[in-house]
């Protein structure tokens, strides 16, 4: 399969922060992989091309590749939905080569748009010739359907007039619209995506004596991996996919579907349950269950941590537990965007944007979501929605000072030998710099 992709936000991403804000929506985690690597995996061979908010872009180049429409030929594109969980059947439905000026659509939503050579060189010219331009047309745009939040040039995305005029094509497909989904849906997917892998299901490295495997046909442990004795691999329920140089200390338990990443490390007597996928690099303790936790990230001691989504560089305190069922079983809100949404769902946790930390013995309510660069900390329950870059708890809260916010950053991020770069730096403060009025707001 040859041609190009471009891998596009939508102006939906709004509904996926705070995970979103330091990413685009299609680096986020579902399963054994991201949504982006699940797209490269159904579109092998295809140049894929990421757009994203502005802001994001010289991060997105940095960590490999030209980012942006400008990156684009001028020759057909498939535009390709970043929110799209992609798989065999969207293939199929959605193939790289196809008649031009088609737009797939689901349920109301863009999924995909195949342009010809000349509209990509339109599309090009609209939103790189005059990026401001195209923001002003954006806010215009909220301002009359009565938006909370004014578009920024730095948030500018495609929308669906960018695809106006083009022949629409109804099809099946699935868009991960809030955080919560991508958490509902993982076990289902880490048992898919395992059973789609070829080398699924081997055991490359040292399983010690005295470490228990049962249904190891249904276990993959990468190389460097090492299960110490006393370990529980239980893959009765579910497959195990265990990375490269993980530690599995001894008296933890992972009863699958599972999937752990490279360079993990889970404590004694851990318990990781059903449903939880773990990015690289994690320390693990106490009890996880159906959460994705994106990467870099810690929650090494005794606690609770279920139906949540945790981002990058994220520390949970000794004892920091999250509730993910009312007592009343009723359904859960959760703050997105600035309002208030049902989720339909009884089960729903805690959501926590990067850098984020937690005290000791924190506690959270069901659907509580905490922005990234906070520092939540004290006694009872803080509110159940916590904007960027703040510091307290159910005492009050002041603002966490980017500056003091960078430094921190950069001392965690150096502890795993990874750089803050001026361009993760530069996001950083733009973070800071969007989130402003929202953040007067909930001081006031």
């Amino acid at each position: 399969m040859s041609g190009q992709i471009c891998l596009f936000e939508s102006d939906e991403f709004r509904k996926l922060l705070p995970l979103a804000y330091f990413r685009p929506v299609y680096e986020l985690r579902l399963g054994i992989f991201t949504l982006r690597e699940r797209i490269e995996r159904h579109y092998r061979g295809a140049t894929i091309v990421p757009h994203c908010r502005r802001y994001l872009e010289d991060l997105l180049t940095e960590q490999g590749g030209n980012a942006g429409l400008s990156a684009l030929a001028d020759d057909t594109c498939l535009f390709l939905n970043g929110a799209v969980v992609a798989n065999r059947e969207l293939a199929d439905r959605v193939p790289l080569a196809g008649p031009e000026n088609v737009a797939y659509v689901a349920r109301g939503q863009i999924v995909a748009a195949r342009l010809s050579g000349a509209r990509v060189s339109r599309l090009k010219k609209n939103h790189t010739g005059n990026p401001r331009g195209t923001a002003k047309a954006a806010a215009g745009k909220a301002r009359r359907s009565g938006a909370r939040q004014k578009p920024s040039p730095e948030t500018t995305v495609l929308t669906a007039a960018d695809f106006a005029g083009l022949t629409r094509q109804e099809i099946d497909a699935e868009l991960i619209r809030f955080p919560w989904e991508l958490v509902h849906r993982n076990a289902a997917v880490i048992e898919e995506d395992f059973a789609a892998l070829p080398a699924a299901g081997r055991l490359l490295r040292r399983v010690r004596d005295g470490a228990h495997l049962v249904a190891p046909d249904r276990i993959h442990i990468g190389e460097g991996s090492v299960v110490w004795p006393g370990a529980v691999l239980d893959a009765e329920s579910g497959p195990i996919y265990i990375g490269r140089d993980v530690t599995i200390s001894p008296g933890a338990v992972v009863r699958g579907p599972v999937f752990i990443g490279d360079g993990c490390v889970i404590n004694p007597q851990a318990l990781i349950l059903r449903g939880v996928s773990v990015g690289p690099l994690c320390r693990l303790g106490g009890e996880v269950s159906t959460s994705i936790i994106q990467g870099y990230s810690n929650k090494q001691h005794l606690g609770f941590l279920g139906h949540s989504y945790v981002g990058e560089w994220v520390n949970l305190g000794a004892g920091t537990s999250n509730s993910n069922l009312k007592n009343n079983y009723g359904t859960v809100r959760v703050v997105v965007d600035g309002e208030s949404v049902d989720t339909g769902e009884a089960f729903v946790g805690l959501m926590v944007g990067d850098h984020s930390k937690s005290g000791i013995n924190s506690m959270f309510n069901t659907g509580t979501v905490v922005g990234p660069c906070c520092n939540i900390y004290g006694s009872g329950f803080p509110p159940k929605y916590i904007p960027s870059f703040l510091w307290g708890g159910a005492d009050g809260f002041v603002e966490h000072e980017p500056d003091r916010c960078v430094e921190s950053a950069r001392r965690v991020m150096d502890r795993r030998h990874v750089a803050l770069t001026p361009a993760y730096e530069r996001v950083m403060r733009t973070v800071h710099a969007l989130s402003q009025a929202e953040r007067k707001r909930f001081l006031r």
